[in-house]
């Protein structure tokens, strides 16, 4: 998981990280560079507070503000703007998508400027 934060606050399991960069690899979290964790972690859960620049994560993510780039996840994901694609393996939740948008569970957003696939139901404003 990379998480190109721009400063703000991350939930990881419950736990708050704040960076300009999270990188999570092998079960330990990395804040800017130094580790802040060292702990094996089976079950991810991340929640973003603000906007990040780009997003790359192995697990669900709801990121309560926009993403500026794209965002690629083997999960699903929440979040409001998006500033370029979504890649997701599960079902993906946002407003506008300023690219494409590609999902393996079904898509729910507001406004798509590119194409939408879903493995499942899709439902655009």
């Amino acid at each position: 998981m990379s998480i190109n934060s721009n400063g703000n606050v991350v939930t990881i399991n419950g736990k708050t990280y704040k960076g300009n960069s999270i990188v999570s690899k092998n079960g330990k979290v990395f804040v800017d560079g130094q580790l802040a964790e060292d702990k094996e972690m089976n079950s991810v859960t991340i929640i973003i507070e603000g906007n990040v620049g780009e997003l790359t994560t192995d697990c669900p993510v709801t990121v309560q503000g926009d993403v500026l780039g794209s965002i690629k996840t083997e999960g699903s994901v929440t979040c409001n703007k998006v500033g370029k694609n979504i890649t997701a393996g599960g079902s993906i939740t946002c407003d506008e998508v300023g690219g494409n948008v590609n999902a393996g569970g079904s898509v729910r957003c507001d406004d798509v400027k590119g194409n939408v696939f879903a493995g499942g139901s899709i439902r655009c404003n």
